[in-house]
């Protein structure tokens, strides 16, 4: 498996990625190892523990993700490359970096290099969202949860959720009750992302939560 350097700087679009790399090539939770930097850098001793873990042999694929390896020092990266070099079956490594041309040419060489775009916020425009939220915000019933607006697959649940954070973010100073809002969705949000809620209960529980609070205001 050729290792993946995965260039972006929107950390949303490297963790729905991630999510549907482990889904589709069938990773189990225990078979993923991470390493983010310390001290603003990723630290030779971090990566010589990799090493180790990778020498152990397996009946599983595993994956290893290494959050801005741009941040690694040239000594720290030979000594990734070595490990590359060393063992690639069953260890898939998923190199997440800003700028690729950080990278030593001899890793990029030996990589598929992925570069993110980011994706739209959802399919629908604008004004139906604002309008959708404007029903939620003022509904006497519950109606708004049978909407087809809302009709949507874990991803575009996602998107959704992205969408109500940057909608929110921007009516902090007209609508202050945003804050309460923010700060619920975004805790959801996060439960939802380590797979412990799901994403259809977690987004009608925060439209209720936000018609509660609008009514709790009348």
């Amino acid at each position: 498996m050729l290792p993946i350097i995965l260039v972006t700087k929107n950390k949303d679009e490297v963790n729905h990625f991630l999510q549907k790399f482990i889904k589709e090539n069938k990773i189990a939770n225990n078979s993923i190892y991470s390493i983010s930097p310390k001290k603003k850098e990723i630290l030779i001793s971090q990566l010589r523990e990799i090493k180790k873990e990778i020498m152990l042999t397996t009946p599983f694929n595993r994956l290893i993700v290494i959050y801005s390896f741009d941040a690694a020092s040239e000594e720290a990266q030979n000594t990734l490359l070595k490990s590359l070099e060393e063992s690639i079956l069953k260890n898939q490594f998923i190199l997440v970096v800003e700028n690729e041309h950080s990278v030593l040419p001899t890793i990029r060489s030996r990589s598929k290099m992925i570069k993110l775009k980011q994706r739209q916020l959802s399919n629908y425009p604008n004004s139906d969202f604002n309008q959708y939220l404007s029903e939620v915000e003022k509904s006497n019933n519950y109606r708004f949860l049978s909407s087809k607006f809302i009709d949507l697959d874990k991803d575009e649940i996602n998107d959704f959720f992205l969408k109500l954070i940057v909608y929110y973010r921007g009516r902090l100073i007209l609508k202050p009750l945003s804050a309460i809002i923010l700060k619920k969705t975004l805790k959801l949000r996060t439960l939802i992302e380590s797979n412990n809620l799901n994403s259809k209960f977690a987004l009608d529980s925060l439209l209720i939560f936000i018609n509660k609070v609008f009514k709790m205001k009348e």
